[in-house]
């Protein structure tokens, strides 16, 4: 059995209560779907450890965040598990576009409006419908 693809997801709240997310790039699955910031765990890295690396390679930025949802898909020829995590600046965000990819601020009723890949369903609900 192949061990799931381990992912980690940053949902970024500004002080507006505005969302990040970015648009995957061309050469990538899901292609122009998007996204919350983050990315694959490497070997031996904790989750944490991620989360922090993969927001200062895509956007430059310093975070870190709490757990807000485990979310593990089954999709044809891989398993995917997500953990995504909340996280709340004291201060204002100036984030870049180290990567290329394309990013936006979004209130949580407007993200029904982009396309998001499958397994970002469950917590695209739970932002939308949930005070949370």
């Amino acid at each position: 059995m192949i061990a799931p693809i381990a992912v980690v997801a940053a949902i970024i709240e500004n002080r507006d209560s505005q969302l990040l997310i970015a648009e995957r790039p061309p050469n990538k699955n899901w292609a122009g779907y998007w996204e919350f910031p983050g990315g694959k765990i490497e070997a031996g890295e904790s989750h944490e450890a991620a989360l922090i690396r993969e927001l200062r390679e895509e956007l430059g930025l310093d975070l870190a965040g709490v757990p807000f949802h485990h979310y593990y898909h089954g999709m044809r020829g891989a398993e995917i598990s997500i953990d995504f995590y909340h996280c709340r600046p004291t201060s204002d965000l100036q984030p870049q576009s180290l990567e290329g990819q394309r990013w936006r601020w979004v209130a949580r009723a407007d993200l029904g409006s982009y396309r998001f890949p499958e397994p970002n369903t469950v917590v695209l609900q739970k932002l939308m419908y949930n005070d949370t």
